[in-house]
């Protein structure tokens, strides 16, 4: 039988471990600023769905106590413990062939950054770790070719951290004076595309796994640095359009020789079907295996279909020539010469409007983030692993404006989706 006082102490006990788990839960996450400029983008390869970067990161968050006399100890080889960055955060779609730590400083409000600019106005009022990395590697990315070559296309750079983000979050960079993302264009080997202002995202991605009767849920931070990019297409209308028109119409040119000259309609058709297929082969090498057909690939085929009716005519019209009656085969042979004309028309004036409509669509998606993309729905991948029944990542989306609010407010639960 329990005594008063052991009763006391269970008492005690329960009311310190509340304490504690409502001080744990008030408490808030350190934030992290990240800034991202990329100073290269080459190698855009579609085929691979791969780009090579070459960007600089800086991050920024306050200083501890420990940091603090490190840093008065010996600010040249300073190294903060509160955070360490390169053991505390990974790139979701990508590989780093090189991570270089190149400064390490603690500065403040009236002081310089690693890219010794002048701090003239933080959101926090504070002593703060500054730390620059010089980072390269190749990244993935899905490209979306449906409509090429009037696509528009985004190379993202994702960075997430791997505490969760009850204990660390990214944000934007503490110091008011950088945006939260820069670019350079001259050194990028972007010559097939126009490049739109880059946009920068805060996630929030939760991560939940059961494991016998027991359900988890990790919630962790990430940043999306976005690169819009607008495709050139013009010079794929001069070197593969225009002369997949001119095969096209080169077809009608049949209709001008006479019923003796079968054998050099068949010659004539023949040779152009084989370039239309010759034009595929060359698009098939510029783009990856697709399970769908894109705008330009849509545009080929029906101009390879066109070649065929063609041809299918010029078999008709040689039978009646052969067995029926010459005139009759000729008054055939000019009516299917107005009807595929009118046919070269509409499918021509068919894709001009699909087009316009594609390249409306997909520069609508300059402006678009994350969350716009999976049209506030969740993003739930089944994964496999021992002990894990299924697993589900959940990723909610906003911009660096509106994240400050979520984050002050402490609502990590409640990421706005819109």
């Amino acid at each position: 039988m329990a005594t008063e006082s052991d009763i006391k102490l269970q008492v005690e006990l329960a009311a310190e471990a509340t304490k504690e788990s409502e001080e744990k839960s008030n408490k808030k996450p350190l934030e992290i600023g990240v800034y991202i400029y990329i100073y290269r983008v080459s190698d855009v390869s579609l085929s691979d769905q791969r780009f090579h970067a070459y960007f600089h990161i800086e991050f920024q968050w306050e200083a501890s106590k420990e940091d603090l006399a490190l840093f008065k100890k010996d600010a040249e080889n300073y190294k903060a413990v509160s955070w360490i960055p390169e053991e505390n955060f990974v790139c979701l779609n990508g590989k780093f062939e090189e991570l270089k730590c190149t400064a390490f400083k603690i500065a403040k409000k009236g002081g310089t950054t690693t890219w010794d600019m002048a701090i003239q106005d933080v959101r926090k009022d504070c002593q703060f770790n500054l730390c620059h990395y010089e980072c390269e590697g190749d990244f993935s990315e899905k490209f979306e070719l449906s409509n090429f070559p009037l696509d528009c296309q985004d190379l993202s750079i994702v960075l997430r951290n791997l505490s969760e983000i009850e204990q660390v979050s990214f944000v934007p960079p503490l110091v008011k004076d950088y945006n939260s993302g820069g670019m350079s264009l001259e050194s990028s080997q972007l010559e097939t595309y126009i490049v739109h202002n880059p946009r920068v995202e805060y996630d929030v991605m939760k991560y939940e796994y059961s494991v016998g009767d027991e359900h988890f849920v990790s919630k962790f931070s990430k940043m999306t640095f976005r690169i819009k990019l607008e495709r050139k297409f013009k010079i794929f209308g001069y070197k593969i359009g225009i002369f997949v028109f001119v095969t096209a119409i080169s077809s009608l040119i049949v209709f001008t020789m006479d019923s003796d000259s079968l054998a050099d309609r068949y010659g004539t058709l023949l040779t152009l079907l084989l370039t239309m297929v010759a034009f595929q082969f060359v698009l098939e090498s510029m783009l990856p295996s697709l399970p769908y057909l894109t705008y330009l690939d849509y545009y080929i085929v029906t101009s390879f279909v066109f070649l065929a009716l063609m041809i299918l005519q010029t078999a008709i019209f040689s039978a009646m020539v052969r067995w029926g009656d010459v005139d009759v085969a000729e008054e055939f042979d000019i009516v299917c010469f107005i009807l595929l004309i009118a046919t070269f028309i509409i499918y021509h004036l068919y894709f001009l409007i699909k087009g316009c409509k594609a390249r409306k669509m997909e520069l609508s998606k300059l402006e678009m983030s994350g969350i716009d993309y999976r049209l506030n729905k969740t993003t739930n991948v089944k994964v496999g692993g021992a002990g894990h029944k299924d697993a589900l990542f959940e990723d909610h989306t906003v911009l660096a404006k509106d994240f400050l609010e979520v984050i002050d407010k402490n609502k990590y639960s409640d990421v706005p989706t819109k």
